[in-house]
């Protein structure tokens, strides 16, 4: 026993470094169910109460041997098989129903078995010469009990989750459309009864693809138990891996579960986000070969962020250095300055060393990536030699790529999406609330601002203010109308802009004409991304243009006005519409009236009169 106890503990041991080093010489049994469509059996969907079932069935095995007692016994089980009914009758933790109903007719058996044990153990009026009729009978009434008993737990567990689910889906379809999402399902008491009423949602239209309505039921439950448990680490990841399996929206999926690591997580759910980083390194890596040119959109946009964010760190760290420098070469040095500056560089480099080891855990196989961390050690970590083997293996990278340049993500005229930047129209990639997450060289040029300063502003910044409104309503419609778009397997480009003529407005505040077209490219309801491609619309000759709001305010103007008139756009913008146009000639060219005959020609409209 003590050497098979050294052995365990030595298991344990060479597994924990295992999982600490990412290396596996053997893959281990390991293994917790996250997907929501899964179809085996034994998947769980919380996995608590088949925890404390197990453990009760350990203790049950025990009593006989730890006890001695008939009567006390008989009430332990009693108590204890009452108690394992309740785990698997209250929770129903399988995702697969008949699962549910099977192990809730056993254990109602069980109580049966610890009833009848009782009436035998304590055999109440029945005297002890009678005893062995007694226990014939109780025999006989316990095994006739056995059935019924079964038969009466699996009606209780389909009965509690049909209960469950009718209650909630029927409070949501009735709900009066101004009520809190968190008082809708007043029948949902904890996390675990969102996810055993989000399983509506496995319902298949055929052996693919799942039933749009029952999807859509079912992100509406998981929105409500949200807005009833907003600090639940367990709701926070079954959202992620509801959007991740469901939905298929990986990266916002993923988001979700990196949330649910500021919450406090217990060891399970922990262990739950083990397997999807595992799963999610697995992804990467698949989509990394050739160099990460199987990237889809939404991958893409996230390597930019990353991107972006060690590029970030790194210039933060050649910040910290040179200003080191810089108050050392002052002409009076303060040991203060200097001691702040040496503890800025070395939390600077060790931000950006962290940053650099994620991202290329992920991305390691972008040579642009590599290349600029092997800058980082040759720069700041003074580490030449390991730079050298970075930068050879980033040449060795691009060489792998020469010959897969066009793979990956494309715009809607097939262009890839890494050479947007070649193209002469302006392309952008916005997310389902308008905000900016990529951007090409001539989006900036065209709109006026510097390189990288797009990323993260809305759109309709971009656009002229009475644009504003109409935007948001074409997003809303774009939004909605893609909400199923990955449960029914259809491609539904209905609510496109094609084509559209907007105004809009440059760095300066000048206004011009933009042809815009936007689609959806990939993602699911709130987590869609769009792509938005603008060319600007050659002016009119010998025309120029103000934009009038209904109150006489002066919301823009273009160049050929600033040219024609002389006024600055900063002076123009907000101005009334009276400071630039006399009263009387605005009255007379509107009305045709001549003020020395007083004849009436034809009257032009308001557009033509400013219009010059």
């Amino acid at each position: 026993m003590v050497t098979l106890l050294a052995v365990n503990c030595g298991l344990c041991v060479w597994v924990t470094w295992c999982f600490k080093e990412q290396k596996f010489p053997v893959v281990w049994p390991v293994k917790v169910e996250v997907n929501l469509l899964t179809k085996r059996p034994s998947a769980l969907g919380h996995s608590g109460p088949e925890v404390m079932a197990f453990g009760i069935k350990v203790v049950l095995t025990l009593v006989r041997v730890l006890v001695g007692y008939a009567r006390v016994e008989a009430v332990l089980y009693l108590g204890l098989t009452l108690t394992l009914a309740w785990q698997y009758l209250r929770w129903n933790p399988h995702l697969v129903n008949w699962v549910n109903y099977l192990k809730g007719g056993v254990s109602v058996a069980m109580v049966w078995c610890s009833v009848a044990l009782i009436l035998l153990v304590f055999h109440p009026g029945v005297k002890q010469q009678d005893m062995t009729k007694w226990a014939d009978s109780m025999t006989l009434t316990l095994l006739s009990g056995l059935v019924p008993a079964f038969l009466l737990g699996a009606i209780a567990s389909w009965r509690m989750i049909r209960y469950m689910t009718n209650t909630a889906l029927t409070a949501l379809a009735t709900a009066k459309p101004d009520a809190p999402l968190k008082e809708i399902c007043q029948n949902i008491d904890s996390p675990q009864d969102v996810e055993v009423v989000a399983r509506c949602c496995r319902v298949w239209e055929d052996r693919y693809n799942l039933d749009a309505t029952a999807v859509n039921k079912a992100r509406q439950v998981i929105q409500a138990g949200l807005a009833m448990f907003p600090n639940s680490v367990y709701m926070v990841l079954l959202h992620g891996n509801f959007m991740i399996d469901v939905l298929g929206v990986s990266q916002s999926g993923s988001r979700r579960i990196e949330d649910a690591r500021k919450l406090d997580p217990n060891l399970m759910c922990r262990f739950m986000m083990f397997v999807r980083h595992q799963q999610a390194s697995q992804l990467a890596a698949g989509k990394q070969t050739n160099g990460g040119a199987n990237m889809d959109l939404l991958a893409y946009v996230e390597y930019q962020r990353k991107h972006r964010m060690v590029v970030r760190l790194h210039r933060e760290a050649l910040q910290a250095i040179c200003s080191f420098w810089k108050a050392l070469d002052a002409s009076t040095v303060s040991f203060s300055t200097l001691s702040k500056g040496l503890v800025k560089i070395e939390s600077s480099i060790a931000q950006a060393q962290t940053a650099y080891r994620v991202v290329l855990e992920s991305y390691g196989n972008n040579p642009k990536l590599v290349r600029l961390y092997g800058k980082f050690l040759q720069t700041i970590k003074n580490d030449p030699w390991r730079a050298s083997e970075y930068f050879a293996e980033a040449d060795r990278l691009e060489e792998i790529q020469n010959g897969n340049s066009s793979s990956g993500p494309h715009l809607p005229d097939g262009t890839p999406l890494d050479r947007m930047d070649e193209m002469a129209t302006a392309v952008l990639v916005i997310n389902a609330i308008g905000e900016v997450q990529v951007a090409n060289k001539h989006a900036h040029v065209l709109f006026g601002y510097k390189r990288g300063t797009l990323e993260g502003k809305p759109l309709a910044s971009l656009l002229a203010p009475h644009f504003a409104r109409w935007l948001s309503e074409h997003l809303a419609t774009l939004v909605s109308t893609a909400a199923l778009a990955h449960a029914t397997i259809r491609d539904d480009n209905h609510g496109d802009i094609n084509d559209e003529v907007v105004v809009g407005m440059h760095y300066d505040r000048l206004a011009f004409p933009v042809k815009m077209s936007m689609r959806k490219a990939s993602g699911v309801g709130e987590d869609s991304t769009f792509i938005t491609m603008m060319e600007a619309v050659p002016p009119v000759r010998g025309v120029a243009s103000l934009w009038v709001a209904m109150t006489g305010t002066i919301v823009a103007c273009d160049p050929q006005f600033v040219m024609a008139f002389g006024w600055k756009s900063q002076e123009i913008n907000g101005a009334n519409l009276m400071t630039v146009v006399s009263v009387q000639d605005l009255r007379r060219q509107l009305t045709g009236e001549d003020p020395e005959t007083g004849s009436i020609g034809r009257a032009e409209s308001p557009s033509e009169v400013l219009k010059g």
